[in-house]
This record gives structure tokens, C-alpha cells and sequence, in this order.
């Protein structure tokens, strides 16, 4: 399967914080369905004595695979 992701807004402004940051992925599964989907991802920084909320939308497609020319 192709996975192509379209940003349809403006990509966040993101400051690293190396002693902080932590990588992360997310499996999607095998056999993703064709089409468009969605990821939605909510982080949330609590402090003392604030929060801070930021939510992310990623959409992308998934083509199905190319027919064989055989």
C-alpha cells in the first residue's frame, strides 16, 4: 500500500527540548483500507499550576496497490 500524507494546514512551529522529547510512532496495522483517513493527536503539558493543550490533525490517503501488468 502507498501512504501518502497531505497536510491540509499550516505544519506547527515546534521547538526542541532534547532533555525532554520523546520519539514516537504509531502503527497503523497491516491491510489499512484504501481511502482517506484521519490522525488526530491531543498532547497535554501540565504544570503548576497551568496546562497546556495542543491538538493535532493529520488526514491522509492510502492508494490501493497498482495492478499488475502481467
Amino acid at each position: 500500500l502507498l501512504l501518502r500524507i497531505l497536510f491540509l494546514t499550516r505544519l506547527p512551529v515546534l521547538l526542541p527540548h532534547a532533555d525532554l522529547d520523546q520519539p514516537f510512532a504509531v502503527f497503523l496495522g497491516e491491510g489499512l483500507a484504501a481511502g482517506e483517513h484521519t490522525i488526530v493527536v491531543e498532547i497535554v503539558e501540565q504544570g503548576d499550576p497551568w496546562e497546556n493543550t495542543r491538538t493535532y490533525t493529520w488526514t491522509f490517503s492510502v492508494n490501493p496497490p497498482a495492478s499488475s501488468a502481467e
